[in-house]
């Protein structure tokens, strides 16, 4: 995909087709929902699959000033394709946020809530995002984008030297335009000041939680974090890798196989 037409689209239909309900999946802190295409392979092919990006990556769009905005956003957008529920819900990093978030209006609202699944999303790590000012903003940029920041200081370069390491990755965002380059940093930069701000709200349901394990500082007992907000089961899986390979091929189809297997008992 690239960074014009469809590649961009708020709602992005990555397997459009499918006799079962529809798994949405909310963007991480980039806002790019690409990433979930690695799901396809191994998720029940009944079920279709769309990703919800953000609407900032579009020329002119506003920036949600909150999770619950987010929230509230996306839920009218998820509606234009699943008027009713049940609502089957994914959501990575931001996305973990967004979607326990998305879950609690529409349990509060008497509407059916099917699967919450939540990829390594912590309530207490929201703090870390801003701690370091508009530097560490600018290198977990580039750190999420797997670029080379060893001899870089962010705080100091350049727009020009930072989308410079971004396309020396070789990925897909290595082709994107400068102005396109920009406003995935400020996505990025919005996500971090919202998550920060972000106090998780309480859903009356189960949730599906998978943590990357290999995460420096990542912990078993992170996972409690979210008891207090969570009123059904808690299940917590764990993938043996770092936050930002989650979805990488090689943990997608673990992913995919656990989702599959709480979809089929939601049948």
């Amino acid at each position: 995909m690239d960074d014009t037409g469809e590649g961009l689209a708020t709602l992005l239909a990555l397997r459009p087709r499918g006799t079962a309900e529809p798994l949405f999946c909310v963007h991480p802190g980039i806002g790019v929902g690409w990433c979930y295409a690695t799901l396809c392979g191994a998720l029940a092919p009944a079920h279709p699959l769309y990703a919800i990006q953000s609407p900032g990556l579009l020329p002119g769009a506003a920036l949600p000033r909150s999770v619950h905005e987010m929230a509230v956003t996306y839920l009218r957008l998820i509606r234009t394709v699943r008027p009713t529920g049940p609502y089957h819900l994914l959501g990575w990093s931001l996305g973990g946020f967004a979607v326990h978030e998305m879950a609690r209006i529409l349990h509060a609202a008497g509407e059916e809530v099917g699967l919450v699944a939540i990829l390594d999303s912590f309530p207490g790590d929201g703090e870390r995002f801003t701690e370091g000012g508009p530097g560490a903003i600018r290198a977990g940029f580039l750190h999420e984008l797997r670029a080379d920041i060893e001899d870089l200081d962010p705080a100091r370069a350049t727009p020009p030297e930072l989308w410079e390491r971004v396309r020396a990755t070789g990925s897909a965002f290595a082709g994107w335009e400068e102005d396109h380059l920009a406003r995935l940093l400020d996505v990025f930069a919005n996500s971090c000041e919202i998550i920060a701000a972000h106090r998780p709200g309480h859903y009356d349901g189960d949730v599906l939680l998978m943590s990357a394990a290999k995460e420096p500082g990542r912990s078993r007992t992170d996972a409690d974090q979210w008891r207090p907000h969570i009123g059904g089961d808690l299940d917590v899986h764990e993938l043996p890798c770092e936050h930002r390979a989650v979805l990488d091929p090689e943990h997608a189809g673990e992913i995919a196989r656990v989702v599959t297997g709480h979809l089929a008992r939601l049948a």
